[in-house]
Order: C-alpha cells, then structure tokens, then sequence
C-alpha cells in the first residue's frame, strides 16, 4: 500500500489579521490573570479597591517608517489598579504634508512601571499618490499594539518611554516617544 500525499495544512486565519488576533488574545490572556486574583493581590496593602489617576502631557518621538519627527498629547486616566485607559494625538512631519494619528487604547500593568496595550487608531494622511496630483487627504481606521515603561510617577512630573506599532490598511508604523505629564488628580 502506496502512502497517501499529505495535503498542506491552511492556517484558519489570513496574514493579514494575525497581529491583530495576536494583540487580542494576549490582552485576554493578561486581564483574565489580573481579574481572576484575589482582590488583596490586585490592590495590594494600604491602597484599597480603587486607587485612581488622571494624567495629561506631552510626548515628542521618532516614526521609523515614514523616518520622521513627531509630537503630540496624551491622557491618561486609570480604570482601577493596574487598567488605564490612554488617548494620545500626534503629528508627524513629512516632507510636504503632515500625518494626524489618534489612538485610544486600554493598558495592563504586566509588572511595576512596565505597561503593554492595544487599541484602535485613527490615521490622516495622504495614502495614494500619482505623479500629476498631490493626493487626497483621507481618515483611516486600524488598531495600534503599545507598551510604555514608566508611565507615570510618584512625584509632580511622570515620565515614560512608550513603544508603538500601528497598522492602518497597508500602512505600518513603528514609533518611540518619550512622555512627559503632569498627574492633575489622584482618588
């Protein structure tokens, strides 16, 4: 009896998704750790069930793809220990036009001062152009994969270093930008 070919085996999911279910089922992965603690472990002594903050700055980098300068504005405000939720908005200055990227993103703190996220992400830029036109201006949506060391201090003034990977159609970015903030309330 002849061994019969194997056929090859078809991943479920298309290349193009799999960052994307990646960044999902890690985030399940790290919130089903974090909520399935006893409460004592989540909050830890002394800082009871809700320990809070709202943090705003600024944040200045470097885009890797587009091999560009950029700066911008976050906010940050924590859900309960260890959950934040982040909004940044930043500009990247291009050789002629100038990207507008919104993200908004929910963090998990993995270890002390070291934060991981994801999120969805707004980009506008000018994705097509031809040689006899400048191109239209157009908002795409996507998500973003982030992690942040620091991301906050004890003091008047936080600093962090965050790390960005967007994906928005066709268009992938990798930036690091480095935040400053001002904590404008604790509860």
């Amino acid at each position: 009896m002849t061994p019969r070919p194997s056929r090859p085996t078809r991943f479920p999911l298309p290349p193009s998704r799999l960052p994307l279910t990646f960044g999902l089922a890690l985030s399940t992965f790290l919130s089903s750790g974090l909520f399935a603690a006893p409460a004592a472990a989540q909050f830890g002594p002394g800082n009871g069930p809700v320990a809070r903050a709202f943090e705003v700055g600024g944040r200045a980098g470097y885009d890797f793809r587009s091999d560009a300068p950029l700066i911008g504005a976050y906010a940050r405000s924590s859900i309960v220990r260890r959950v934040a939720l982040q909004v940044t908005g930043d500009l990247t200055f291009l050789d002629g036009i100038t990207e507008r990227r919104a993200t908004g993103e929910l963090l998990l703190q993995a270890s002390p001062g070291v934060w991981i996220g994801a999120g969805a992400a707004l980009l506008n830029s000018v994705f097509e152009r031809s040689f006899d036109s400048e191109g239209v201006r157009e908002s795409r949506v996507g998500y973003t994969i982030v992690g942040l060391l620091g991301g906050g201090g004890r003091g008047r003034v936080g600093t962090g270093l965050e790390i960005r990977f967007t994906s928005v159609d066709d268009f992938r970015s990798q930036l690091v930008a480095l935040q400053v903030g001002i904590p404008i309330a604790r509860w």
